[in-house]
């Protein structure tokens, strides 16, 4: 049973008040997704408001074909693709299907902990949506491959080839920038179990 199904029931009945407590269950978590969408504390902050004004105005509508909280992280990642796309439109955006492969870089490769994890995000930001998408939820969010299949509206083998690419990608790139470490530790994309 979902536990938040009973608030998206109160705020059909029109009881507001529902909102606030799904607000207090999943602002955090949401914050932190969308802020590694959007790597902007502001624009992830009005993601995550945005997002439940959208779902306030969905809930009427809502129909539990996945958990509360799934809907909700697929309505912030509408919500941060939107932000992205204004983003983009401001700035060039880097991608990993751009100039041969790599993103152009500035700076030479870091050598300390700390600079390889912004190298690494870094690679994160220029993968193609679909594929930073996926590796996002399911590698950083820890979403079972089913969660990120609901919350992006494909199947789990999808996802499973998705974050598989999503990682080849960047150990290339990587590789590509002569980093010796390896910054991505294989995790078995096989079925997490949902918590």
């Amino acid at each position: 049973m979902d536990p938040d199904l009973p608030l998206i029931h109160a705020l059909q009945s029109g009881d507001d008040s529902a909102l606030n407590e799904l607000m207090r269950r999943h602002r955090e978590p949401l914050f932190h997704f969308a802020f590694r969408m959007v790597r902007n504390e502001a624009a992830a902050g009005d993601i995550v408001q945005e997002s439940f004004v959208r779902a306030y105005f969905a809930a009427a509508s809502f129909k539990p074909k996945a958990t509360v909280k799934t809907w909700l992280y697929s309505i912030a990642l509408n919500v941060s693709r939107d932000q992205l796309r204004r983003l983009a439109k401001r700035r060039g955006d880097l991608s990993l299907d751009a100039a041969g492969g790599r993103p152009e870089l500035s700076e030479k490769p870091p050598d300390s902990r700390g600079d390889d994890f912004r190298l690494l995000q870094r690679g994160i930001e220029a993968l193609p949506p679909q594929l930073r998408e996926a590796l996002i939820l399911f590698a950083l969010e820890q979403k079972s491959q089913r969660e990120v299949a609901e919350i992006l509206g494909i199947t789990p083998k999808t996802v499973e080839l998705r974050v598989y690419h999503a990682k080849q990608k960047l150990r290339e790139w990587l590789k590509g920038l002569g980093n010796a470490g390896d910054l991505l530790r294989d995790r078995p994309t096989s079925e997490r179990s949902t918590p």
